[in-house]
């Protein structure tokens, strides 16, 4: 069968940062991220850009060795992006980067 017969599934970026959430964290930082971080994203910048912004930092987080590391470099790479810091301005970004922070603590 050639690719003529083949019927493309539509893309679901949601579908591609949770998976590449679960590769990377597990239980408490995907708790965080999910109830957390990406509604928090979808509402100041939407679904598209959103996703946009936290695959980009879940991928930034592959370099961290433990789930509190793998976090704090999501969370970083989110809190330090061009597009977030501009949206919100310096300030607002760095309350939210202390917010998740602050969860971050609790988790360690």
């Amino acid at each position: 069968m050639g690719v003529e017969g083949y019927i493309a599934k539509p893309f679901d970026e949601d579908d591609v940062v949770e998976r590449i959430a679960n590769i990377l964290v597990k239980d408490e930082t995907k708790e965080m991220i999910e109830k957390s971080i990406k509604p928090k994203l979808k509402e100041i910048f939407g679904y598209v850009l959103a996703n946009d912004i936290l695959s980009k930092a879940t991928i930034v987080g592959m370099k961290g060795n433990s789930k509190s590391e793998k976090l704090r470099l999501i969370i970083e790479s989110i809190c330090y992006d061009q597009k977030f810091v501009g949206m919100l301005g310096a300030d607002r970004a760095n309350k939210l980067k202390n917010e998740w922070n602050e969860w971050l603590i609790n988790l360690e």
